[in-house]
């Protein structure tokens, strides 16, 4: 989370220097947009999945969880988790090969200033990676708690109620 809270500074800093530089010298900054948009945002958004994920702040919907006991809760989110896995090996399966090749070929982007594409698909990979090997601990831990009857998961946050908190 302090690499994606530093890459979440630096593209303030950089559009605030590219806005400064644009209305007070005529001269804005022509490497921001691709900087921004090629490398930080996916860094940002990618490499902030497994933590929202761990501290439960993602959307999460679980109407039917209020109907059911801890045991068929965690046998859900147990069938839930693993279904995330397939997507997300796809995912991070998908992200390698991509990474890779580009890397192979030295793929550039085409401007003033030639950035590699790989660097850009490398934060998907660490993002995808990181949330993938995050789905299978809890996995297993919610298959561990379904099978044992356990109302707290370990290493899983307890679910943020929203109606709570207000």
């Amino acid at each position: 989370m302090t690499v994606t809270a530093a890459g979440l500074f630096t593209i303030m800093a950089v559009i605030v220097a590219d806005v400064a530089a644009r209305y007070f010298f005529k001269s804005p900054l022509p490497w921001s947009f691709d900087l921004i948009s090629l490398y930080l945002t996916p860094a940002i958004f990618f490499l902030a999945l497994s933590d929202t994920l761990h501290k439960e702040h993602h959307v999460n919907v679980d109407i039917v969880f209020g109907h059911v006991g801890s045991r068929t809760a965690n046998a859900l989110r147990f069938l839930g988790s693993a279904l995330a896995i397939v997507v997300f090996l796809g995912v991070t399966y998908t992200a390698v090969i991509q990474t890779w090749q580009a890397y192979q070929s030295s793929a550039v982007t085409s401007g003033i200033i030639e950035w590699p594409t790989w660097v850009s698909s490398a934060f998907v990979v660490a993002g995808a990676g990181l949330l993938l090997l995050r789905l299978i601990f809890r996995t297993a831990a919610f298959g561990i708690a379904a099978f044992t009857g356990a109302t707290q998961v370990p290493g899983v946050a307890p679910p943020v109620h929203l109606e709570e908190d207000l």
